[in-house]
Formats: C-alpha cells, sequence, structure tokens
C-alpha cells in the first residue's frame, strides 16, 4: 500500500475486523454435522431491512420466471417490461426476489447456450453439406459426454492437395480461446515452393492436453492412407 510505484489505484479498505463467525464440521460418529463455533457479536451496524433483499445472498431468478420470459420474449415482450410485470404483481422491487440485471444476465445465459447448441448443428450440417458437393472435403468430428460438439476438424480439397504437394513443413498454431464457444482454434499450415503460405486444415479443441493434439494430428494424416493423393 505504501509503494509509490503503484500502477492501479488502491481500492478502499472496507474490512472492519468483525470476529463474528459460524463454523460446523461433520462429526463421522452420529453422521452429522454439528455446530463448532458460533458467535454472534458483530462490530458494526446491521444492512437496513428494506435492503435485504437486494444483496447477492438473497437474489435469484427461479425456473418458473425464465420459463415466463421467454414465453414473454417469444411474443415480442422486452426484458424491462417483464420487470415491471413483476415488480406491479409483488409490493415492490424488495418483494421481486431478482433485480433487472439479474433477469438479463439469466436470459443472455439461456440464449447462449441455445446459441451455441443451434451453431454446434449448423456447422456440421453446412460440413456436410461441402462434403457432398465435394468429394475431397473431410471433417471429423467428437461428442462429448453431454452429448454436445467436442473437438472438430476440417479441410477442403484445396487444403489436402496443398497438403499432399507441399507437407515437408507443418506449422502447428493455436489461438488461445478467443472465440464466443471458448474454444481452441488451431490452423494446420505449410510453406509451398514459392514460400506462400499453404492451410491444411483448420480445427475447434476443448483443451490442450496431448490426447487432443494427437488427435488432431492423426486426423490430419489419417486421409491420406487410402487417398490417390497421397504422395
Amino acid at each position: 500500500m505504501d509503494r509509490k510505484d503503484r500502477k492501479r489505484t488502491p481500492l478502499d479498505e472496507t474490512r472492519v475486523g468483525c470476529r463474528a463467525t459460524f463454523s460446523i464440521q461433520y462429526d463421522k460418529g452420529v453422521e452429522k454435522y454439528v455446530v463448532t463455533h458460533f458467535d454472534d457479536e458483530h462490530n458494526h451496524p446491521f444492512i437496513e431491512k428494506r435492503c435485504v433483499p437486494f444483496l447477492l445472498s438473497h437474489r435469484r431468478v427461479s425456473d418458473a420466471v425464465k420459463a415466463q420470459t421467454k414465453a414473454m420474449h417469444n411474443v415480442g415482450v422486452k426484458t424491462g417490461q417483464i420487470m415491471d410485470l413483476k415488480v406491479n404483481e409483488s409490493a415492490g422491487y424488495g418483494d421481486v426476489g431478482f433485480t433487472l440485471k439479474d433477469l438479463q444476465n439469466k436470459i443472455e445465459v439461456e440464449r447462449r447456450v441455445e446459441l451455441k447448441d443451434g451453431d454446434a448443428e449448423g456447422a456440421l450440417g453446412y460440413l456436410s453439406a461441402r462434403a457432398d458437393a465435394d468429394p475431397l472435403f473431410f471433417f471429423k468430428y467428437t461428442m462429448d459426454e453431454d452429448n454436445r460438439l467436442g473437438k472438430l476438424f476440417w479441410a477442403d480439397s484445396k487444403s489436402r492437395m496443398d497438403y499432399a504437394a507441399f507437407d515437408d513443413v507443418l506449422i502447428f498454431d493455436t489461438t488461445y480461446r478467443t472465440n464466443a464457444y471458448k474454444k481452441l482454434f488451431v490452423i494446420l499450415v505449410g510453406v509451398s515452393n514459392h514460400f506462400l503460405t499453404n492451410i491444411f486444415g483448420c480445427a475447434l479443441l476443448v483443451d490442450e492436453t496431448f490426447a487432443t493434439y494427437t488427435w488432431v494430428l492423426e486426423t490430419l494424416w489419417r486421409p491420406w492412407i487410402t487417398n490417390d493423393l497421397c504422395p
């Protein structure tokens, strides 16, 4: 705190040294949790009762509210209007159980989940259509334990022919989860005899483990085993 070369402005000190604690421990003898220490003496004033519903620990958007909000969105009702409706149904903002920001965050999370699932199906459908139109187009993917898209690899006909001709050098470049899906994007590239960069294939990965990288390299190489383009 006393450093003169600090890059950031220090935050205000909010700790007051309150010793109020509530501790529990699992007792194997009775196979229950038991209270081991309790001290209810505070050295600071409590928050006003009217403000308690706005504490983070007291706010929650129920599944029923999320379902109702989704249904109202489908008929064009905005989130702010839905919040106004919930306030009118209750005795005020303090009895709603959540804030407008909480509702917006929940809706955004649900929307992203649906978007990801829909995008995965759309991507596989697009790659399947490319494979039907181009006999040399190749793609491969895996599914995780939740039946969601895991690893994905694809290469078009030009990439495969370039790999057949210029596979002496392979550059493995990985971006670090910079896309909206938080997946690693991998580009497999090489150099032609004219010193031009050629893309051999692309992949979306879930992690950076040895097994995952092995899967990418084996997937890149295996289509050539029985292919006439193999040098």
